[in-house]
């Protein structure tokens, strides 16, 4: 029995797939049957309708039993690896929903340290122990401009007053306070009440972020002063305590992040006139739409870290030390 392939009606089915394999093993259509839970005659159109999606014969009954045909032969480890990859799938989808396995790309801003980051993600794979995390470090607006993109599933960092999330599923965790800070070597260091020109004719260096850039600009244009200053923007939180520590620079940083220096005594606060500059700490993912359970079990486990207050961390700060 042959069939035309022009008028095949492409059909196919993993319990198909599963009674042709089940034939194959046994070589008996009654047996197979049996261990597929269905009539013989029910099995036998199955497989003919199998047949008519490749217009041939797969199957041939003889005399001692049922053979796969030439074509049922090379099919056969195709029906194998379709079940196989099916069943697997089917774990694997299981998996992602219920946590224990996925993706999950995250922006790190560099207040939130690796030794934060390291217990937040011990929860995580604890309970995921297949998931994949990918962790980028960087300032917020690159961060979320990745997010957007959906490069990034979320972003735990800074957000400051002016940065717009209106369009972001966001959640503020703690409140941050930033300083105007210097090394213990410069010129204003044990200056008290230092004037507003005083730090406008200084040298700078900031974070390169449109809304640390727009504080500096505001802060220089209450200023009267034709004074030639030098000013740098990083991209790096790193770099920018390193010149601040070895150059005559000032800066404005997140007190957090420079605890050690200022413990050590090789960086101080300056007792600049400049306004409070408090920022929240939060984590923002893409709203709407579909959330992956890893992307929210992540949430739940870093709001779980913190508690949102107004005027301090909620965490120790020994609990969230930045890398150095």
């Amino acid at each position: 029995m042959f069939y035309s392939l022009p008028s095949v009606r492409w059909q196919m089915n993993i319990r198909q797939l599963k009674q042709f394999i089940s034939i194959a093993q046994t070589g008996n259509i009654s047996r197979s049957a049996k261990n597929q839970n269905i009539s013989q005659p029910a099995l036998t159109r199955s497989i003919q309708n199998l047949e008519h999606c490749f217009g041939v014969e797969l199957i041939e009954r003889k005399a001692n039993g049922v053979f796969l045909t030439i074509y049922g032969q090379h099919f056969l480890d195709y029906a194998r690896n379709m079940v196989n990859d099916a069943q697997r799938a089917k774990r694997e989808i299981s998996a992602m929903h219920s946590g224990e396995r996925g993706t999950l790309s995250i922006g790190v801003g560099p207040v939130f340290s690796a030794g934060f980051l390291s217990t937040t993600l011990d929860r995580l794979l604890a309970k995921g122990p297949h998931v994949e995390v990918r962790l980028v470090e960087g300032f917020v607006e690159n961060l979320c401009s990745d997010l957007r993109a959906g490069k990034l599933d979320a972003v735990l960092s800074l957000f400051p007053d002016s940065f717009d999330t209106s369009d972001l599923c966001f959640s503020g965790l703690c409140e941050v306070e930033s300083v105007l800070a210097a090394s213990a070597n410069h010129h204003l260091a044990n200056v008290t009440n230092v004037s507003k020109k005083q730090l406008a004719t200084s040298n700078w260096v900031i974070a390169d972020q449109k809304s640390v850039t727009s504080l500096y600009r505001e802060f220089l244009d209450s200023v009267d002063t034709h004074t030639k200053v030098h000013h740098i923007r990083a991209n790096s939180m790193r770099l920018i305590k390193n010149l601040v520590q070895e150059s005559n620079y000032l800066t404005i940083l997140p007190r957090i992040l420079i605890e050690p220096e200022l413990a050590a005594g090789s960086m101080v606060v300056i007792d600049g006139r400049m306004k409070p500059w408090v920022s929240v700490g939060g984590i923002a993912s893409r709203s709407g739409g579909f959330q992956a359970a890893v992307l929210k079990d992540f949430i739940g486990i870093i709001k779980e870290e913190f508690s949102f207050t107004r005027d301090r961390l909620a965490l120790a700060e020994s609990t969230f030390i930045p890398s150095t």
